[in-house]
């Protein structure tokens, strides 16, 4: 090799843009990390389509999610993360980490409504709508 030659970088500029993957069928569900357990395990929290609100807003049952073989040195899971996750036949609480959306996708996904924040949830515990109260006329 001859001296005084540096290595070169790659540019960062040719990044492919992803395609936004939406969930496929009544297996799949969107899901929020709560807590990183390690082991590539998570506590997450499902979102229900059907009722369009968040499992831990009606529910206390404990959700466990497994990241999928390749994906494990590819994505760097953070909480909050938002996730694309199946569920397994023959274990009802653990599932199965598919896609893993970055900001962007996550900020597509709120806009395109498949998905709301956790507080901005409309009903309340006992399936009714909220009331709300104006100040301003009092």
């Amino acid at each position: 090799m001859p001296k005084n030659v540096k290595k070169r970088r790659k540019s960062m500029n040719n990044m492919d843009v992803r395609t936004l993957v939406f969930r496929d069928g009544d297996e799949q569900f969107y899901a929020k990390v709560t807590n990183i357990l390690g082991g590539y395990r998570y506590d997450i929290d499902v979102y229900n389509s059907d009722h369009k609100r968040w499992m831990s807003t009606y529910c206390d049952v404990n959700y466990r999610g497994l990241l999928r073989g390749s994906l494990r040195k590819r994505t760097r899971m953070t909480l909050d993360k938002v996730m694309l996750v199946s569920k397994r036949d023959f274990q009802d609480n653990i599932f199965d980490i598919i896609h893993v959306y970055n900001d962007d996708e996550h900020r597509q996904l709120l806009r395109y409504g498949h998905i709301t924040e956790i507080g901005d949830d409309t009903k309340d515990d006992d399936g009714g709508t909220s009331v709300q109260i104006d100040f301003s006329e009092i």
